[in-house]
């Protein structure tokens, strides 16, 4: 393994440690379970207490760890959990999860992104005439990479500090500020780490501002203007809303929207600040509208989606202004129900007894594809599970006592 992390860890020189921390930083260990007994091994105490891996490692003992990885049974298991997360890299699946780490990132199992010269990578977002610093973490959680943004850096103001330090808290200034780090910062991020997605998703509104700097990249590298950046750069953007009413869109006042991003629209976008304002008006010559998050996702993406069947057409009815013309059943707003990554959610003892009557990779069938329901060797055609049976049963009892006309 690399060693950009060996501050972060503890007793480097001991064999077989590698191992352990390659397990520990995994974040699929919220769902999967096959290690528990290993950490349990090293600090029964402090794992019941905490289920964190990576915190475990980080303070048990050195004598511990070193009796424990010298253990022929703990050794063959360990080698045998890191043959099997290595496997599953290479299966076809898939994942998302969102992360809220607590203050002291230290002591979770997250990693600093470096520079090729070992070097934290820091990123530069300039707002309101100054320059914020957001550092990057990374997560793995199985076979998907998670990158976080922390503006906790030493060379930011105290206040700027805290920008990350918090979700969903503060006022609108701080708000506005946040989704700009996240949408521009964002997008910055997977440039400098050298990712070029052809596909970007926006799941809500909150980083709707990678529309906008994904257009000032594709400026930065044809040199077209605005406008064809963002008619191109669109065909990749995909918008999910989930908020049922339109109320629930974040809004900010266009004063203030104009202080944090006049210098953003002239200088880097080629464009005058109330041009950027009317991406994110329902009418974009009112000047007295609020800037609205979503409406500026939707004008910048290919394809808007619900996350129901219902859903959807509520979202048809919100955003039909701006399609005028257009019937309401063809306002082109689909939608995708929403699914559950149903391991994140088994407890141990529910996915030792699905184990055991289903297999461990019950959630998928044979080509990786995630199903809606476990999939257990006695489930056989025609042979419905017993609660199936007995609706049917209630079903032809119904037909039997039906009055005859």
């Amino acid at each position: 393994m690399d060693r950009p992390l060996a501050p972060y860890w503890p007793h480097t020189d001991v064999a077989g440690i590698e191992s352990l921390v390659e397990l520990a930083l995994d974040l699929r260990s919220t769902w999967e379970h096959s290690a528990d007994e290993l950490w349990g091994q090293l600090d029964d105490d402090l794992w019941a207490l905490t289920h964190n891996p990576w915190l475990v490692l980080q303070t048990v003992a050195r004598t511990r760890l070193e009796e424990a990885l010298h253990d022929a049974a703990f050794r063959t298991r360990l080698e045998t959990l890191v043959a099997e997360r290595r496997a599953g890299l290479t299966t076809p699946a898939w994942f998302q999860r969102a992360l809220y780490p607590p203050n002291q990132p230290q002591f979770l199992p997250i990693t600093p992104v470096r520079e090729d010269d070992g070097e934290w990578l820091r990123l530069e977002v300039v707002t309101r005439g100054r320059r914020v610093w957001l550092r990057a973490w990374k997560a793995i959680v199985g076979r998907t990479m998670l990158y976080l943004l922390d503006s906790n850096d030493p060379a930011n103001s105290p206040a700027d500090r805290g920008i990350t330090s918090e979700l969903y808290g503060g006022g609108l200034q701080l708000r506005l500020i946040q989704e700009i780090a996240l949408g521009i910062g964002g997008w910055h991020l997977l440039r400098r780490i050298g990712l070029r997605p052809e596909v970007c998703h926006l799941n809500e509104g909150h980083a709707a501002f990678a529309v906008l700097e994904r257009a000032r990249d594709f400026m930065e590298s044809t040199g077209q203007p605005f406008d064809v950046a963002l008619a191109v750069t669109r065909g990749g953007n995909v918008f999910t809303t989930h908020t049922p009413v339109a109320a629930g869109f974040d809004r900010f006042p266009p004063d203030l929207v104009a202080r944090a991003l006049d210098g953003y629209a002239r200088k880097g976008l080629g464009i005058s600040i109330e041009q950027l304002l009317g991406l994110g008006r329902e009418r974009p010559q009112d000047t007295s509208e609020a800037f609205n998050m979503a409406l500026l996702a939707i004008r910048g993406s290919t394809a808007v989606n619900g996350v129901s069947r219902l859903h959807g057409h509520v979202s048809r009815e919100i955003f039909q202004s701006l399609f005028p013309r257009w019937p309401r059943q063809e306002v082109p707003i689909g939608y995708v129900t929403n699914g559950v990554h149903a391991p994140t959610w088994d407890s141990a003892d529910a996915d030792d007894l699905w184990t055991r009557a289903c297999g461990k990779r019950r959630w998928v069938d044979g080509q990786g594809t995630p199903l809606g329901s476990p999939t257990c060797a006695s489930d056989s055609p025609g042979s419905a599970p017993r609660p199936a049976r007995r609706r049917q049963r209630r079903r032809r009892r119904r037909r039997s006592f039906a009055p005859m006309r």
